[in-house]
């Protein structure tokens, strides 16, 4: 590269000078790249017209057999007893059924209540360590029946046990309500003891109680006299089973390392620090297929099966260490049942209470008694409507959209603006000015209007051969197409609906109206024996096809070369390096010629001046 000289010995303006040459210089190359990006734009619009023909064939991809089409509807005649839903593969058809019993599962529960009759008082261990209540230990939290409260005393010294029980009574009383909690002075000791309350106005339970800490940093628990954890008026699901092994009715023993027992081929295993809590994760996360529960209000453990029928079953066995004994459960294997159901006059067994027959899926929820529910199955004519509908919206979004790119005007002068340009406009003028220089582009484009005539001529004038002449058309079911406008020619060749018509040829043969959306012919060779849907899809597929041999994919590089446009601007990039190499030399060329100039002018003026000075 030349040095490049400032005018200082001319006086000149060399680097603006070199730009205005320049200037143009540039034109040819910048004419180039307005070319390319009119190429690029047209690109862009081409395979927006294919990204919209490729969701028409996808809504159209779904229609093109009958099966897909085939809607059922089904009613009950009494949804408390048996609801129903179909499927495609139901046919049309009344049913009567009865239902004797229901589907069940197998039950299991302990036979009796775990807790030792009649549960001792929650007692404390030993007499309360003061009955100076601070801010240091004024707290413990009860939970009855599993509503957990932390019960807060007031702070002061109290004059005996005696009275911090009484204390203890008021606040229990404040927060669980009247004779729900008794407490007392047994002994020194302070003792709590849950009323018996009545269930179903006859059935009396003993409540659950449980004491224990509010926090670490309160020792009001521990203050009390009570040792551990927790302590509990009955058996409690969340201690250690070796916390409350005296507390079963069946006194279990668990010094040793492990046990186990099995339930449904599976083994479970277990040793002292495990709680009930922790071995009923265990039984509903194995294979066993049961859930097992405890139920505090009865002291009751029970296990119910996840499947129902008469295969489903609890059998449990093989406890090495008293388990099962404390937990008042037997060897009895329980099994659950099937549900019998009569239908048209046919009794069928099923493991489950819903199960599905010819398309049609029933869901017994009681048994019938001597009133038979009646299940009527018929063709779903709405359903059928509202895919017609959604394939003719789709339609005419995609022709509203052909029309509006093959017609819209073209602005003369608008070309695409260069970066110089650009600098001095606002965003939305340059938008403003770049939508019309890209409108008109595919005016009249061949490919783009080769599409969208085909797809006209599909569903404006084409009938189905082989099909019940009645229904062998769009127009003979109620699809037409806009009269041309004029004045609105983006809705030229839309589809229009006479749903009332539509529905009654729907109504009179389903079969043959959906054939000719649908039909396949004997012969691959037979296209006017193709069902419409069929054509559109695969006219479709081949406009689409030419438009990607136009412009490539949505997504696609630029230049692919396999593309028509591609082509072109691949060589146009190619053009444009080529000129910018060549504007290189150019400028170069310029500012050498400068440079010479200048040292000319230089050298002339210092001969000039050796000779003023002779």
């Amino acid at each position: 590269m030349p040095v490049r000289i400032g005018g200082m010995a001319s006086g000149l303006d060399i680097d603006k000078l070199v730009s205005d040459l320049m200037k143009a210089e540039r034109m040819p190359l910048e004419k180039i790249k307005k070319t390319k990006t009119k190429t690029n734009w047209s690109m862009d619009l081409y395979r927006e017209v294919n990204s919209k023909l490729a969701g028409l064939r996808s809504t159209v991809g779904d229609l093109r057999f009958a099966g897909d089409w085939k809607q059922s509807a089904a009613t009950s005649s009494n949804e408390s007893y048996i609801s129903v839903t179909t499927s495609s593969t139901a046919n049309p058809a009344t049913h009567v059924i009865t239902v004797s019993q229901l589907a069940t599962g197998a039950t299991k529960s302990s036979t009796g209540a775990m807790t030792k009759q009649p549960p001792a008082p929650v007692t404390a261990n030993t007499a309360p360590t003061t009955t100076t209540i601070d801010a240091t230990n004024n707290q413990f939290d009860v939970t009855l029946n599993g509503v957990r409260k932390t019960i807060t005393l007031d702070q002061k010294s109290y004059a005996s046990t005696t009275d911090l029980a009484q204390q203890i009574q008021t606040k229990l009383n404040d927060a669980f309500g009247y004779n729900k909690i008794t407490v007392s002075d047994s002994g020194g000791k302070i003792s709590f003891n849950p009323v018996s309350a009545v269930v179903d106005g006859s059935t009396s339970y003993q409540p659950q109680l449980v004491l224990e800490a509010t926090s670490p940093t309160n020792s009001g628990y521990s203050n009390l006299g009570f040792t551990g954890s927790r302590t509990a008026f009955k058996v409690d699901a969340n201690s250690k089973l070796s916390d409350i092994a005296s507390k079963f009715d069946t006194p279990l023993n668990v010094s040793g390392t492990s046990y186990s027992f099995t339930i449904n081929g599976q083994q479970i295993t277990y040793n002292g620090d495990d709680s009930i809590s922790t071995i009923m994760g265990k039984v509903n996360a194995s294979a066993a297929g049961v859930y097992m529960s405890y139920d505090e209000t009865t002291d009751k453990v029970s296990f119910l099966t996840k499947d129902t029928g008469g295969t489903a079953q609890v059998n449990i066995s093989g406890d090495t260490g008293g388990l099962l004994a404390s937990l008042k459960l037997d060897s009895q294997v329980v099994t659950g049942q099937d549900a019998k159901v009569t239908i048209d006059g046919n009794t069928t067994y099923r493991s489950s209470n819903s199960f599905t027959i010819d398309g049609v899926t029933y869901n017994l929820k009681q048994p019938t008694g001597a009133t038979p529910v009646t299940v009527s199955v018929s063709n779903d004519i709405n359903g059928i409507v509202d895919k017609i509908k959604n394939f003719v919206s789709k339609y005419n979004e995609t022709i509203e959209f052909m029309n509006k790119r093959t017609s819209e005007n073209r602005y003369r002068g608008y070309d695409p603006l260069t970066d110089d340009q650009k600098k001095d406009m606002k965003e939305a003028d340059i938008k403003a000015w770049e939508d019309k220089a890209k409108s008109g582009l595919l005016k009249s484009d061949p490919t783009v209007e080769r599409a969208l005539s085909r797809l006209r001529e599909l569903t404006g004038i084409t009938s189905v051969s082989g099909i019940q002449e009645a229904y062998n058309s769009f127009a003979k079911i109620g699809i037409t197409t806009m009269p041309y406008d004029a004045k609105n020619t983006q809705n030229s060749g839309k589809l229009v609906i006479d749903e009332k018509m539509l529905k009654e040829a729907l109504s009179k043969d389903p079969d043959n109206v959906i054939a000719m959306f649908t039909n396949t012919p004997a012969s691959s060779t037979d296209e006017k024996g193709k069902g419409i849907m069929r054509r559109v899809y695969d006219q479709l597929s081949s406009s689409i096809d030419d438009l990607v041999k136009r412009a490539g994919t949505v997504g696609g590089i630029t230049n692919d070369i396999n593309t028509d446009l591609g082509s072109v601007m691949k060589k146009m990039e190619e053009q444009i390096s080529r000129f910018d190499v060549k504007l290189k030399k150019k400028e170069d060329f310029y500012y050498a010629k400068f440079s010479a100039m200048e040292k000319a002018i230089q050298k002339s003026n210092t001969t000039l001046g050796y000779l003023s000075r002779l």
